[in-house]
């Protein structure tokens, strides 16, 4: 059974019906997310993330106590963050969020001891800076470190790990964006895969589906249907796992990319008012 470290962040998210109270509060963040995905294979997953003392890590450290594979946390010297959404007429609408850089200074303690254990594979987020990536992507077996875009003003940091041969990269359409003009990538999904020195990319684009640079090959996906009152936030997360866990286990990557997607909307369904 293959053994995977996930690295990043994990933090409360809370979703609200209308204009009503709290309807659910659940672990979110990129890293949570990916390792809960991971563990529903029956992998050997860890999760290192950060923790804080305020209100939010909290109730992080609450929801990670909760959970069944192993979870390893570092001290932060900040928030961990949180995110907060509203399904209003059946659709999610995010109202905040904060997601805060974790510095290898925070996380670089708990990471090399982990990372000495020699995992199978890893799986980092953009919530991770520059530095910390490039500490990460050092110590991976050689193409076997999977990085999460995470957001747009974040994704530019996969590119400190460019000489580091990596599994996957997982973008959204405006992160491809971004790194395709700074790879000077033009509009060749391939080609922006090889200058990110990843064996595969995948590009979610919402309602449109999704995109994936597999085995030399681009392919093109319908989305999952969304149901109502479901929050898709993490959507993209979870189809990282997918794409992981299809490497990790030799299997084609398209149908656990489905899966994983369509796990993790009916995951987050609001039951009847």
């Amino acid at each position: 059974m293959p053994r995977i470290l996930v690295i990043g962040n994990a933090i409360p998210e809370t979703v609200r019906r209308g204009e009503s109270g709290v309807s659910a509060l659940r672990l979110g963040g990129v890293a949570a997310i990916m390792a809960q995905e991971l563990h529903t294979h029956g992998l050997d997953v860890t999760l290192l993330a950060a923790a804080s003392d305020d209100i939010h890590g909290k109730a992080a450290q609450d929801l990670l106590q909760r959970q069944p594979f192993t979870v390893v946390t570092a001290p932060a010297s900040q928030s961990v963050g949180y995110a907060e959404s509203r399904i209003k007429d059946g659709e999610p609408h995010e109202l905040a969020a904060d997601y805060p850089t974790i510095s290898w200074a925070e996380i670089g303690p708990a990471a090399t001891a982990r990372l000495a254990l020699d995992y199978d594979w890893i799986a980092a987020d953009c919530n991770l800076d520059s530095h910390a990536l490039r500490r990460i992507a050092g110590r991976a077996r050689p193409g076997r470190l999977a990085i999460n875009g995470t957001a747009l003003d974040r994704c530019r940091r996969i590119l400190s790990t460019g000489d580091f041969p990596k599994a996957a990269v997982t973008l959204n359409r405006g992160e491809a964006a971004i790194l395709r003009q700074l790879t000077h990538s033009g509009a060749d999904a391939a080609t922006l895969a090889g200058r990110l020195n990843t064996e595969c990319l995948l590009i979610t684009e919402d309602a449109d589906g999704w995109l994936l640079v597999y085995d030399g090959k681009v392919s093109r996906h319908t989305a999952a249907p969304v149901p109502p009152d479901t929050d898709f936030i993490g959507a993209g997360d979870a189809a990282t796992a997918g794409l992981l866990y299809a490497l990790a286990t030799g299997r084609e990557p398209a149908p656990h990319i489905d899966r994983a997607i369509s796990r993790r909307l009916e995951h987050n369904r609001l039951s009847p008012a």
